[in-house]
């Protein structure tokens, strides 16, 4: 890649120019392998820019950003017809509750109600006499 290079490298300490494509590339004079008639030139092989170096290996991946969560739902809310239908179905059977408990209690607790008779002890026969 430069002059001082080129001269080191060549048998003879002289070395001579390749422009290609805007880039100095030294070569060194009389060096082994290297083909050169009266005029100056190079074999074919020569004429164009040296391989480029592979690539670099890649990075691995990033790892991916975390993934917020997507946000709740907002509550459900019941219509305020079916809330009031609601409430008062369930104050209804409350109401009904209470109120049969109530005349339950007075008619099984209060002395107007009559005695009610057991029955009698029926002789129990025996299925299998053993």
């Amino acid at each position: 890649m430069n002059d001082a290079e080129a001269v080191a490298l060549s048998p003879i300490g002289t070395a001579h120019v390749h422009n290609f494509k805007g880039v100095d590339f030294y070569m060194p004079d009389s060096f082994v392998g290297a083909t050169h008639g009266d005029p100056i030139w190079c074999p074919g092989h020569s004429k164009t820019l040296p391989p480029y170096p592979p690539p670099s290996p890649t990075s691995p991946p990033s790892p991916s950003p975390p993934t917020i969560p997507p946000a709740s739902p907002p509550p459900y809310k019941l219509p305020v017809s079916l809330q009031v239908v609601l409430f008062i179905t369930g104050a209804g059977l409350i109401l009904c509750a209470v109120v049969i408990c109530i005349s339950w209690h007075l008619w099984y607790g209060s002395a107007k109600m009559k005695p009610v008779p057991l029955r009698p002890q029926a002789k129990q026969s025996r299925f299998l006499k053993l």
